[in-house]
């Protein structure tokens, strides 16, 4: 029941939205699974402990700034070649920057984070053998959802970010630092002018 569960939830249902039906019916789609989602994490005590925040060693931390400066920047190469003219034109509009900021890091981030790392991880680890393929499987399926947006560069960034993320929430499982990571990434995108590409506004 649970592979019939992970298939409608994160392979169908984001697949779905490639259809043309009304939008507030695919809103209330994501709302419903979103609900889910919550009551499932929210029954387990010993998992909801565990949301907000692990503290982990020096090395993690560590390894974790590197990987950040390096996303910093083969994000601005990529970007440069592929759509340099649009780099750092968010700042244009500064109010409409810091509206991006607090939608996409409050709202955006740490609902994905939540659908995709603390409930998926909670729910279906199990049935993966392999932590590997697990963790993979994650990152795919964290760019699958996507792919609505109809952009291979947004689907390559979103699988990778998604190895990333769930690296991270492997090594803490906190809900909290993996938001924080996933965050940073996403706006230093959006400064690169990758906003357009994932339907938030951006200046002209």
């Amino acid at each position: 029941m649970r592979y019939i569960e992970l298939f409608l939830l994160f392979v169908l249902l984001p697949c779905s939205f490639l259809l043309d039906y009304p939008a507030p019916i695919k809103v209330g789609l994501v709302l419903a699974c979103f609900a889910y989602s919550i009551w499932v994490v929210a029954r387990d005590k010993p998992v909801k402990r565990q949301i907000l925040w692990s503290l982990n060693t020096w090395d993690f931390w560590k390894n974790l700034i590197i990987r950040m400066l390096v996303v910093f920047v083969g994000a601005y190469v990529l970007m440069y070649f592929y759509k340099s003219d649009a780099m750092f034109v968010i700042f244009k509009d500064l109010r409409l920057f810091f509206i991006i900021v607090f939608v996409y890091s409050f709202l955006s981030v740490t609902a994905q984070e939540f659908a995709y790392r603390t409930f998926f991880f909670h729910r279906y680890r199990e049935l993966f053998n392999n932590n590997t393929i697990f963790l993979v499987t994650n990152a795919f399926l964290f760019g699958l959802a996507h792919i609505m947006f109809g952009d291979p560069v947004v689907l390559l960034m979103t699988f990778v970010g998604g190895l990333f993320f769930a690296y991270t929430y492997d090594k803490t499982k906190s809900l909290l630092v993996v938001s924080i990571e996933h965050a940073i990434y996403g706006l230093w995108l959006f400064a690169l002018g990758i906003g357009d590409l994932l339907a938030f506004p951006m200046p002209t």
